[in-house]
């Protein structure tokens, strides 16, 4: 097995500040072993200027293809973040006074990872469903090409990429998966949150990507302060088109779960939790897959949405402030289905003959791909 190069480390030199040999957590979960008065020479990612040393191991975690460290210059905040691989960093130290550097931790970084680790791990096209439900047809060596800022996160498997969308809110509909961390970078999980998806064959690193397959809702038949009775008789009113704040500190939702409706979810409330006293149901998925949220209490009033419809017990009446007043919004969204579902037959054969045509690397299957494309 190979040995890992080692630098000797003087702590009786050590600034107060700067413990040599600690491990620096960074936000995103990736670790970093502290190098006091030491930097490390070679490529960088660039000389940002940040705030903190925190900041400079955080800016390397989010950096593709991967960052090795980062290197801390407290005279004018300079950051310099390094390129190469584990042990070329581990090499490249050299002493420099008041600096501070970060090394990744190599077993973190996948630095002997398998050839078998790149695969797809379902078949092509198959269909796939988390632990909470949602399901997602597979392409296999495919990248959703995004327009916006998509959320980027660290899974250790796509599995666990498909289970983070579908935790995440707002509404998440596709995941790209990366297996190759070290030419992706750290963060190899995006999730997508907006409405134009497009997959297209994807060769740099080594990706693969889910789109979520949608499966109606009944949308919710809603009169404002009307009565509804829970099977286990308790009493609740209704307050049509009124999103609450989901996000408050003091009142926040005590579970969440994906219902495909209004009766289900309230089933949830009187079921699940004897504390639950409300509940808001968002029949659109505008919020994210978990569309049922259970509360304690009556959360702060937030903005009108045709989705969503709050309950609450009959106890809570005076404590119930009523959402703006109704303005002109716009129809019920139907994205989801328009832009990602109705085609996902079509797009999935498309896809599929592309990347039929990719194996067989010849000229003719070329021009017939581009042809497709």
């Amino acid at each position: 097995m190979r040995s890992d190069p080692q630098i000797e480390i003087h702590r009786d030199v050590a600034p107060p500040l700067c413990a040599n040999g600690s491990v620096v957590p960074s936000s995103h979960g990736l670790n970093y072993t502290l190098y006091c008065d030491l930097g490390i020479t070679g490529d960088d990612h660039g000389t940002p200027t940040v705030q903190s040393f925190q900041d400079c191991v955080d800016g390397c975690t989010k950096k593709r293809p991967a960052c090795f460290a980062a290197v801390w210059d407290p005279d004018g905040e300079h950051c310099y973040h390094r390129y190469g691989n584990f042990i070329a960093i581990m090499r490249n130290l050299v002493g420099r006074t008041g600096l501070r550097s970060a090394v990744v931790s190599a077993s973190q970084m996948g630095e002997r990872q398998n050839v078998s680790d790149h695969q797809c791990p379902y078949p092509n096209l198959s269909r796939q469903k988390t632990k909470t439900g949602m399901e997602f047809q597979v392409l296999c060596g495919a990248y959703i090409r995004h327009y916006g800022d998509p959320v980027m996160v660290h899974t250790l498997t796509m599995e666990d990429c498909m289970e983070r969308c579908a935790e995440h809110h707002p509404f998440c509909n596709a995941i790209s998966f990366n297996t190759d961390i070290i030419g992706s970078g750290w963060l190899n999980c995006m999730i997508e949150v907006g409405a134009d998806l497009v997959a297209v064959p994807y060769t740099r690193t080594l990706a693969h990507s889910a789109i979520f397959v949608e499966h109606p809702l009944e949308i919710a038949k809603c009169r404002n302060d009307s009565v509804v009775r829970s099977q286990d008789g308790r009493v609740f009113r209704t307050s049509c088109t009124d999103l609450r704040k989901l996000d408050d500190a003091n009142m926040p939702p005590i579970s969440t779960s994906h219902e495909i409706s209004l009766e289900r979810c309230l089933k949830t409330c009187t079921k699940a939790n004897s504390t639950c006293m409300a509940i808001i149901f968002d029949d659109g998925l505008q919020q994210g897959f978990q569309n049922c949220y259970l509360f304690d209490g009556v959360p702060p009033v937030n903005i009108r949405d045709n989705n969503v419809t709050f309950v609450y017990h009959e106890s809570l009446f005076s404590h119930y402030q009523s959402p703006p007043p109704v303005q002109k919004v716009p129809q019920r969204r139907a994205w989801i289905a328009s832009a990602v579902v109705s085609p996902i037959v079509g797009f999935a054969l498309l896809f599929a003959l592309i990347w039929y045509c990719l194996k067989r690397k010849r000229s003719t299957s070329e021009k017939k791909c581009k042809k497709l494309s």
